[in-house]
């Protein structure tokens, strides 16, 4: 790789790749050989001509894209000088710069100022870093110290910036039967890019690279887009499907259905801590009782290695009662057991169990419906069944104090804290998480909750309680 792409450098390629190459050679105290962004590779020679062009380009408030040049490789770099060069200075180097590449078609091996000559290598580190500076503090800095680079590494810099592409296999329209649709997500850097998706504009679910959903009765609104581990999003599409079939006497629901409408029914909780009244999936209603059963049949199913669709039964929601006064943890025998005693509860009863009885204590009714939206969420993210999961008592889940927070809300949460401390040297008094104010004791708590449970195969939730303040 080295070679240059006929092409330009926009804005935010040049942000990008000015900082790529700064803490590159921050750490390694050599040059890259090249930095390839936008799938566009460029030789450190034709970056250099990239980085002092727009240099003076950004002096004159000018942020037009930069074309990459052909420019040839220094013959043999020398020069010795550090020290610190004025705006006024490094402009006018720049200018001499892009100059002799114009005229010689090659960089420079050194280029002469104020302080002696200075290196090839020690050119590019200097523009980088004024580029990046720019970028960070919307102005040119109004100097800049030379330090001595000598050498280039034989690895590059990649900047991974370009979403993934994403793609369906089944146009929108109207069919007269049950349709598959599959999403597909891939990407050039990434091999493992995430699919999200919501139908008619419920919670948004992810899935690894592809995802098969099947299309019930009635209209279904499909949106969908794709995330790379870099974090660059697609844009979002979206597609309707009118299935056209009369209903049967018999509704029966996938594992993907219902991994899709337990997503809906947690994040439901957790945003309104109370469980909703009851659910749509495919164009049909049911309570949460029936919810509850259809939830059960999924895990001993799963854990059976059963993938068959399961048929709606009719059920009766009842009054919760629960004995529980703290979080407890249920391994996974412990709560293929619970799923097995509930479904013979309700073939019996025909109603959901006000409780059951556990290892842990009684579990009411409403806590039993949230576990195990956990138990399938975590299973739709792993793949597998969670080795533990935790039930907490339901009058911790319907506080309104409650906020609910996952790993990733930790660990974005805890870079926010980082930031904070490196920048004011103290510990604020509260973290924002979800948009709700956390004591920091509290936050801390999860946060070492989170690593104590690391190493189960499980999605653990945390809560913590809002920060209130007295004025």
């Amino acid at each position: 790789m080295g070679a240059v792409s006929s092409a330009t450098l926009n804005e935010t390629e040049m942000k990008d790749s000015s900082s790529a190459v700064k803490n590159y050679t921050d750490t390694n105290s050599k040059l890259p050989k090249y930095v390839d962004i936008s799938d566009k590779n460029n030789s450190m020679p034709s970056y250099l001509n990239s980085l002092v062009t727009y240099t003076l380009q950004l002096n004159k408030s000018n942020k037009n894209p930069v074309t990459i040049k052909s420019v040839g490789a220094p013959t043999g770099p020398s020069g010795t000088a550090t020290g610190t060069l004025t705006k006024a200075q490094y402009l006018t180097m720049a200018n001499n710069i892009k100059n002799f590449i114009n005229t010689n078609g090659v960089a420079p091996n050194y280029a002469s100022s104020s302080l002696g000559n200075i290196r090839y290598e020690s050119l590019v580190y200097a523009y980088a870093r004024i580029v990046n500076y720019y970028h960070v503090n919307g102005v040119l800095p109004n100097s800049v110290t030379i330090t001595q680079i000598s050498g280039v590494n034989s690895a590059g810099v990649i900047v991974d910036n370009l979403p993934p592409t994403v793609s369906i296999n089944l146009a929108g329209g109207t069919y007269n039967s049950i349709k598959n649709v599959t999403i597909t997500a891939t990407d050039s850097r990434d091999a493992n890019p995430k699919v999200y998706y919501s139908i008619n504009n419920g919670a948004w679910v992810n899935k690894v690279k592809t995802v098969t959903l099947t299309l019930g009765a009635g209209e279904t609104v499909l949106k969908y887009y794709a995330i790379d581990s870099k974090g660059n999003p697609s844009a979002t599409k979206t597609v309707t499907y009118n299935i056209n079939i009369a209903n049967s006497n018999t509704t029966k629901f996938s594992l993907e259905d219902l991994q899709y409408a337990a997503n809906s029914v947690q994040a439901h909780v957790e945003v309104n801590h109370r469980l909703p009244e009851n659910i749509t999936i495919n164009g049909i209603t049911i309570n949460m009782a029936q919810f509850l059963k259809l939830l059960s049949i999924s895990i001993i199913n799963i854990n059976n290695g059963t993938n068959s669709s399961i048929e709606l039964e009719n059920a009766t929601t009842v009054v919760s009662s629960e004995n529980l006064n703290k979080s407890r943890s249920l391994n996974k025998t412990d709560y293929l057991s619970l799923a097995n005693s509930i479904k013979s509860y309700m073939d019996t009863n025909g109603q959901a169990p006000t409780y059951q009885s556990t290892n842990i204590g009684n579990v009411g009714y409403e806590s039993l419906v949230y576990t195990f939206t956990q138990i399938i969420s975590s299973h739709q993210s792993l793949n597998s069944l969670p080795d533990f999961i935790t039930v907490y008592p339901w009058s911790t889940v319907s506080n309104n104090r409650t906020v609910f927070m996952n790993m990733a809300d930790i660990i974005l949460a805890s870079g926010t804290l980082v930031s904070h401390v490196e920048s004011q040297h103290n510990l604020p008094d509260f973290i924002i998480i979800s948009e709700n104010k956390v004591k920091m004791s509290d936050f801390f708590n999860a946060f070492i909750k989170s690593f104590k449970k690391s190493k189960w195969k499980t999605l653990p939730i945390y809560y913590v309680r809002k920060f209130q303040c007295c004025c």
